[in-house]
């Protein structure tokens, strides 16, 4: 695997757990 690709990987990896993270956050926020 090259450079490029791994660091696209790891870009949208962490957009994906900042994503989910928002997501739970908001959930708990409209549960309380």
């Amino acid at each position: 695997m090259n450079k490029a690709n791994i660091t696209r990987g790891a870009k949208i990896f962490g957009l994906g757990l900042v994503a989910l993270l928002l997501l739970v956050v908001i959930s708990v926020a409209l549960l309380l």
